[in-house]
């Protein structure tokens, strides 16, 4: 648990990029081969990127906006589940990314690294994944919907808001700027306004909600990466 709270610290970097120190984590404090978590972690954060398209799709079609961007998240789920699921795009896909420099160090067998990945991927194990992902976006934007009401503001439905949220966040991480900063928040203060709420609360409302769910889980990440060893990474632990 302590080593999942602590991942939330790295959901402000680049596209979530920095999540991967989680392997980093289960090896300092538990000795576990990067090269045994790291496709585990990876495939956590493709399930996360899979809930969020699919709130966003749920949203937009809410929203009644225009259709394009219902194709495109059909599309960017088509792409994942792709390579997903044909092992010869995957393998390719995986091969290029583990030239990285980055990634080389985390990947030591590809047999097993694909391997891990096919096991985590199975019919079974991505449906319930892939529905809890969903429900944890349904919960998330919850915390968004009642900072609305606790501004006294009743012009939205919650659906509304998840789907405000869920595409706002979703734009943030795909722009890959650090915790989607800017982004994130201008989409959502743009969205709240063509729903009729004025710009100077709407940007209010922005700024709030990030804190009440990026940043304090970012804060809490941050808390327990002292009890998962986090801040004591020893040198022959890399």
């Amino acid at each position: 648990m302590a080593v999942f709270l602590s991942g939330m610290f790295f959901e402000v970097t680049p596209g979530k990029i920095g999540i991967l120190m989680k392997s980093q984590i289960l090896k300092t404090s538990s000795n576990i081969p990067r090269t045994k978590t790291m496709p585990i972690v990876l495939v956590e954060k493709v399930y996360d990127l899979i809930g969020a398209v699919v709130a966003s799709i749920i949203g937009v079609i809410i929203l009644g906006m225009e259709p394009y961007f219902i194709i495109i998240g059909i599309l960017v789920l088509t792409a994942i589940f792709f390579f997903m699921y044909y092992t010869p795009a995957a393998e390719l896909f995986f091969k290029r990314i583990t030239k990285a420099k980055f990634f080389s160090k985390y990947v030591s067998n590809m047999s097993e690294f694909y391997q891990t990945i096919q096991k985590s991927t199975n019919v079974k194990i991505a449906t319930i994944c892939i529905l809890l992902a969903v429900v944890y976006w349904f919960i998330v934007s919850a915390a968004a919907y009642y900072v609305l009401i606790g501004f006294d503001i009743n012009l939205l439905d919650y659906l509304k808001v998840l789907a405000i949220y869920a595409t706002s966040t979703l734009l943030g991480v795909i722009s890959f700027i650090p915790g989607g900063i800017g982004i994130t928040e201008g989409t959502l203060t743009g969205l709240l306004t063509l729903e009729g709420i004025g710009i100077s609360t709407a940007l209010i409302l922005g700024i709030m909600i990030r804190l009440l769910t990026l940043w304090y889980s970012a804060f809490i990440g941050f808390i327990a990466l002292k009890f998962t060893g986090g801040f004591t990474f020893r040198k022959n632990s890399f």
